[in-house]
Order: structure tokens, then C-alpha cells, then sequence
């Protein structure tokens, strides 16, 4: 029976090897056929949605970026994610020179997506990491009428995948805006992608067509786009978050159901089932009882008759 039992190990291990070679030979494929690509797009819908948990910095007068709603305190209080060199006054400095302390603009105010009012908010110095250029900030007034952000996790957002930016690109004006594209690669812990950032999409969230989070924009270069992975800022930022006792916060929203991600990648979902049937059918078949090594039974004791 041990026999049967490594023998069956040995073929579903070679089978998980085999589906995830095909899901990476599929992300190689969408990586590889830019040209191919057709012009990505957002719904109305998620454009709506994600609009009333971004917000627009003004700092010291200047409109400098945005960032995004993850959490609501237990006195209403906002938590919004952005870039630290959004509200940082000397962050580029401090990037060169790390002994020197960072400093923050004076008077930092925000407003949520379409909104026309902005608010005063504070810092939050224990949620900056200058590594990968994020911030925590919290609102001084409560922010329970908007929306918090969803996110996705980026371990399972593949090159070939539709994004937006959205956020405030033009910091001489207010008009939210959202720009479009591919993530073209994912490499030390930013998202790579195509679609057009200006400045003030600085500290803004990067999402799926689902309108999930899943990066914040950061810099350009050389005509692509980067974004601080989610996976990577959730662990830097999840014990400041834990600590700020949330009455709300953003949460993991997966696929809504099968079907999108059948729509989403049919021949990696298509491959995958055809691997666990394979799997089902032979371990089926190999413990059927007439495929069972035969058992040698111990002699039956002799009937007494007297």
C-alpha cells in the first residue's frame, strides 16, 4: 500500500508541476504579445466607485499628489495611503541623505474624489517608509460618508493584466482622471506598466478592472510606469494599521465568481481543471477493487461437527 500511496504522490506532484509551468509560459505569452494587445478599458462603474476613495493633496498651497481611503478610526477619523514625497517637504533630500530628519509641509489639506471641499489632515510620522516612498496620514475631520478601497493581491496579477491610474494627474487643476494600460512586468517589488502618470498621480492607487488596488503609483521612467506593489505594502504598513484600532478597513475582495476568472484567463482555468480531472480519474481508477494487490487471508480453522 506504501508503494501506491508514493507512486500517486509522485503523479500529482509532476501534475502541480505542470500547471504551473503553464500558468507561466500563459503570463510569457501575454508579456510578449504587446503589439497584439487590444486598447484596455475601464467600466463607468469602477471609474464611479473607486472616485469616492481617492483623494487630492494641497500642500502649503501646492496640489502635489493623491492617495487613497483604506480605513476609518473609531473616532471617524480618515486613513489614507499615499507617496511620503506627497506630503514630505524634503523627502528627495532625505532620500540622499537618511540622517537628516524629515520634515513635513505646514498645512496639508485633502478632498475625496469629486468632491470641492478640502480638509485638514495630520501625519502620521510612525507609517512612513522612504524605501518605497509611502505615508499614512490621518484626517483631523471624520470621513464615514465616502468609501474605502478594495485591493488585490498582486501575487496573483500577472503581466498582459488591464490597469488604471487614477488619481489628480494635473496638479493645476481638480479634475480626477484615470489613465489606462498593461502591467508589462513585476520586478522587486514594484508593478511595471504602460498607461501615462503625470505628477499628480503620485501616491494614487494603480487598480484591476475590477477596480481593486493593487499599487501605488510612484515614478516614471523611460516612458513606463511604477507602482509599489500591494503585497509589498501591506506588509510594510500592516502593524501601523493594526496599531490605529480601525472601526473599518480595506479589504481582500477576490474573484466575484468563477466565471471572471474564466473570463479573465480561459486557457490557464481551462488547463487547470484538465489537470485535477486527470488527477480525479487516475487515482479513481488505480484504487478500484480490481486493481487492488490481492491479500493473502490466513486459513480458515476447521469446523467442529461433533
Amino acid at each position: 500500500m506504501s508503494n501506491k500511496v508514493c507512486y500517486v504522490s509522485i503523479i500529482c506532484l509532476s501534475l502541480i508541476i505542470v500547471q504551473a509551468q503553464l500558468r507561466a509560459q500563459m503570463s510569457t505569452k501575454v508579456d510578449s504579445t504587446q503589439e497584439d494587445r487590444p486598447p484596455p478599458e475601464l467600466s463607468q462603474n469602477v471609474y464611479e466607485k473607486v472616485s469616492q476613495a481617492i483623494v487630492k493633496f494641497d500642500c502649503d498651497g501646492y496640489k502635489v499628489g493623491s492617495g487613497t481611503l483604506i480605513g476609518i478610526t473609531e473616532a471617524g477619523n480618515g486613513v489614507l495611503l499615499t507617496a511620503c514625497h506627497v506630503v514630505a517637504s524634503n523627502y528627495q533630500i532625505v532620500e540622499e541623505n537618511p540622517n537628516i530628519p524629515l520634515q513635513f509641509h505646514h498645512e496639508i489639506k485633502v478632498k475625496v474624489g469629486l468632491d470641492s471641499i478640502f480638509r485638514s489632515v495630520r501625519i502620521d510620522t510612525a507609517s512612513v517608509n522612504l524605501t518605497f516612498d509611502l505615508a499614512l496620514v490621518l484626517t483631523d475631520e471624520p470621513l464615514t460618508e465616502y468609501k474605502i478601497i478594495r485591493y488585490y493581491k498582486t501575487k496573483n496579477v500577472n503581466p498582459g493584466s488591464v490597469i488604471g491610474a487614477m488619481g489628480f494627474p494635473n496638479t493645476d487643476t481638480d479634475e480626477f482622471d484615470a489613465t489606462v494600460g498593461y502591467i508589462n512586468r513585476k520586478e522587486n517589488g514594484y508593478l511595471i506598466f504602460d498607461a501615462e502618470i503625470n505628477p499628480g498621480n503620485s501616491g494614487g492607487p494603480l487598480v484591476d478592472r475590477a477596480g481593486r488596488m493593487i499599487g501605488v503609483s510612484r515614478a516614471t521612467d523611460q516612458g513606463e510606469g511604477y507602482a509599489v506593489e500591494l503585497d509589498t505594502i501591506k506588509t510594510i504598513i500592516g502593524e501601523s494599521l493594526d496599531n490605529l484600532k480601525l472601526t473599518e478597513k480595506w479589504q481582500f475582495q477576490p474573484y466575484r465568481n468563477c466565471w471572471e476568472q474564466m473570463i479573465k484567463n480561459p486557457v490557464v482555468v481551462a488547463g487547470e481543471v484538465a489537470v485535477l480531472g486527470i488527477a480525479a480519474v487516475f487515482i479513481a481508477n488505480y484504487f478500484k477493487p480490481e486493481n487492488r494487490e490481492p491479500v493473502d487471508l490466513p486459513e480458515p480453522p476447521p469446523v467442529i461437527t461433533d
